[in-house]
């Protein structure tokens, strides 16, 4: 018997409207022109680096709050999906869980990393173009790409969250249930990456999935292929071994060490 097909359409759907209720990325856009409009009116003492960096962060966090409570929120409406598509493998997932805790954990220190590399890239920017006595428009020309940069990775790390976030809460529901299976599933494409490639349709033990490596971000279990993949290791409670061909994939995609 194959995997519940029409439960996964339901489940992919769901979760690509929360991911895109995350997606709508602004805070980026709003924090470049209050800076613009700080160092147009010289409020700030470019100067003073040290002042610099400080001003340019409080900025930053201001709105990078909102943007982290915005995520957190949609944790809570996708392990209510995953209770309702999944209910056939039983027990609810509830936000106690360890690996959850850990995961949303690790979630925050990826957002705290992105914000203090975009704080410190744009304070250089700025120190730079004082020292080269940029005029205004220069300054511009020299955040901007900058800002467009932090504000797509901003989308990126978001919608990756989310997702991962929602394979971490299938994969404790599976264990819950005792499900070890699980199919590697979603749709090919010209730009699918090779590791995808290979293990779509393929099914692994759960053992095996955690000896893989995407050479992107791992674990794969959590990411998939790595950043923004679209696919998923689909819990199938009605296999009891892994399809033949998934230790050699294993052994091509091995973790080092």
């Amino acid at each position: 018997m194959p995997i519940n097909r029409k439960r996964l359409k339901e489940y992919l759907e769901e979760l690509g409207k929360l991911q895109d209720d995350v997606g709508d990325i602004q805070f980026v856009k709003v924090f470049e022109q209050r800076l613009l409009d700080a160092l147009a009116r010289e409020l700030l003492n470019v100067d003073d680096v040290e002042f610099l960096i400080q001003e340019i962060d409080r900025l930053f966090t201001v709105d990078l709050s909102g943007f982290d409570t915005q995520i957190l929120t949609k944790y809570n409406e996708v392990l209510e999906l995953v209770n309702e598509l999944y209910d056939d493998l039983g027990s609810d997932v509830a936000r106690q869980f360890q690996q959850l805790q850990a995961l949303e954990q690790v979630n925050r220190l990826q957002l705290r990393e992105y914000k203090d590399s975009t704080v410190e890239a744009i304070a250089k920017a700025v120190s730079k173009g004082v020292k080269e006595e940029f005029n205004f428009a220069d300054l511009v020309a020299e955040i901007k790409p900058i800002s467009d940069k932090a504000e797509t990775y901003a989308e990126t790390l978001a919608r990756t969250q989310v997702k991962r976030y929602s394979r971490q809460s299938k994969l404790q529901k599976a264990e819950l249930a005792g499900v070890n299976i699980f199919v590697y599933v979603g749709s090919r494409g010209v730009n699918t990456r090779d590791f995808c490639n290979e293990l779509l349709g393929v099914r692994f033990s759960l053992e095996q999935i955690q000896r893989l490596d995407n050479r992107n971000l791992n674990p794969p279990i959590i990411n998939g292929g790595g950043w923004n993949c679209v696919h998923e290791f689909e819990p199938d409670p009605t296999a009891s071994e892994p399809d033949a061909e998934a230790e050699a994939i294993v052994q091509r995609w091995l973790k080092a060490g």
